[in-house]
């Protein structure tokens, strides 16, 4: 019996769960903006307005449950904010491996 590609193939198209941080250049005076959803397409365009909105030299740190290969892609796709004057941070990361993290720090 073959294993089903297609299931596999659906599931890696469906978009990934993130967490985005904007930080301003000049944390002390303004606040953060923080937002949580599925990368859609309008996800994406909102989270790489609000870097923008904050001003040059701000700060959009991502964490998303996803593959390498896609955090590639999303790395490659917010890349032009370097050109406007911010500064990324992306990290991939599955589920299994956020809750293994999580049970680290609980035993600390």
């Amino acid at each position: 019996m073959r294993p089903d590609v297609s299931s596999e193939r659906r599931a890696e198209d469906k978009p990934a769960c993130v967490w985005a941080r904007v930080v301003p250049r000049d944390a002390s005076a303004r606040a953060t903006l923080e937002r949580t959803g599925w990368l859609t397409p309008y996800t994406a365009k909102e989270i790489a307005e609000d870097p923008l909105s904050a001003g040059p030299g701000a700060r959009l740190e991502m964490v998303a449950d996803m593959s390498r290969a896609k955090l590639a892609e999303v790395k490659i796709r917010f890349a032009w904010l370097g050109d406007r004057g911010s500064r990324s941070t992306f990290v991939g990361c599955t589920r299994s491996e956020a809750q293994a993290s999580a049970d680290t720090e609980e035993d600390q």
